[in-house]
């Protein structure tokens, strides 16, 4: 017929100015958040292992002391008995220093497990089988440690990716309510269209190509009821990121002071423990073991001071 034909058409839609910027930013902070997420989540791996690996270190060093504690109280035993059957000693003497070497003994067992325990969690952050071994630590050594506390908070508040995750989020939220905003306006159409016809021979109509052009848009009227919830929405979901900023920065703030108190408890102890305390049990220990050689000193102060070194 006349009005038949072939059609060709193009359209594009057109936003209203702002919106594909508004998406855009949205989508950048949004992969922002993701990758700060992804680092703070490294960061964890990272201090797992570096906690697993000072557990084992510990859990080896334990052992080795309590098996060697073991074997003295072994030949304590033996010195016990011997001196019980030419009657210089009393079965008290003896029978302590059993229950003491078998709470050692206990003590190993458990020690052996915590390590393997350790060496599993080890394990499973490495992504590797449970039951595989891992070895044993190297030596550790006390390092220098004087940064004060204000220092250390103000670091972790700059770096800690998971605070930067969050001003990430809340910026997407904000470009979010300024895409609602542009929502309230309309969106254009325009299309451009070509029709071929043909000539039939004999159609009284002769048939003749045109081209065509449109404009169109759509109307926005439940913006009161649609668009405007979005802005709400979008508004709300920021005040919910900014409180959970606070909140974790708060958090970081307390655990940098816990760890920081705890790191300075256990250098004084350590340095208490190094040029006081074992010195103490060591020469209590000796002077002991010289009266005991004597008969001035009884089994169960020598076995107790022994215990307590």
């Amino acid at each position: 017929t006349p009005m038949s034909g072939k059609m060709f058409t193009f359209s594009q839609q057109v936003p209203f100015p702002g919106t594909l910027a508004a998406k855009e930013q949205m989508a950048q902070h949004a992969a922002a958040a993701a990758l700060a997420a992804f680092q703070d989540r490294e960061g964890t791996i990272v201090s797992l292992v570096k906690q697993a690996y000072f557990s084992l270190a510990f859990l080896d060093r334990a052992i080795e002391i309590t098996a060697k504690n073991e074997a003295l109280l072994k030949d304590f035993v033996r010195i016990a008995q011997t001196k019980y059957a030419v009657g210089r000693g009393v079965q008290q003497d003896v029978l302590k220093a059993q229950v003491s070497r078998s709470g050692l003994m206990d003590r190993l067992v458990v020690l052996k497990s915590q390590r393997k325990m350790a060496e599993a969690g080890l394990n499973l952050v490495l992504n590797r089988p449970p039951q595989e071994s891992v070895g044993g630590p190297g030596e550790i050594l006390l390092t220098p440690f004087e940064m004060p506390l204000e220092e250390i908070q103000k670091a972790a508040l700059e770096s800690r990716p998971l605070l930067k995750g969050i001003d990430q989020t809340i910026r997407q939220w904000a470009a979010s309510e300024n895409l609602a905003r542009r929502l309230y306006w309309p969106n254009f159409d325009f299309s451009f269209g070509y029709r071929q016809r043909s000539v039939v021979p004999g159609d009284p109509v002769a048939g003749s190509d045109f081209l065509s052009f449109g404009i169109g848009m759509n109307l926005p009227i439940y913006r009161g009821r649609k668009q405007r919830q979005q802005v709400l929405e979008a508004q709300a979901k920021s005040r919910m990121a900014e409180a959970q900023r606070e909140a974790a920065r708060q958090r970081v703030l307390f655990q940098v002071q816990t760890i920081y108190l705890r790191i300075k408890r256990h250098r004084e102890e350590a340095e208490l423990f190094k040029t006081a305390i074992l010195p103490q049990a060591e020469q209590s220990l000796e002077s002991a073991m010289a009266g005991y050689q004597v008969d001035k000193v009884d089994f169960l102060k020598l076995l107790n001071n022994q215990l307590t070194l």
